[in-house]
């Protein structure tokens, strides 16, 4: 996604997504942490330095009408 500018960086990463959901009436709160587990990223000429996420922290929110 987005420009590349010639230079792809080629790779993928693994994530293991714990997470926690807790529910209350009609609202529901969601908070997941993925961990990388598996990380491959392939140098190719021209490119610069890179790197995967050790992990992320994804929060989400509901409210059921």
């Amino acid at each position: 996604m987005g420009e590349s500018n010639g230079f792809p960086r080629a790779g993928y990463a693994v994530y293991v997504d714990p997470g926690v959901n807790w529910v209350l009436g009609d609202n529901t709160l969601s908070v997941n942490v993925p961990v990388a587990v598996a990380r491959n990223l392939q140098q190719t000429p021209g490119s610069t330095t890179g790197a995967f996420a050790d992990y992320i922290i994804v929060a989400a929110f509901s409210h059921r009408f």
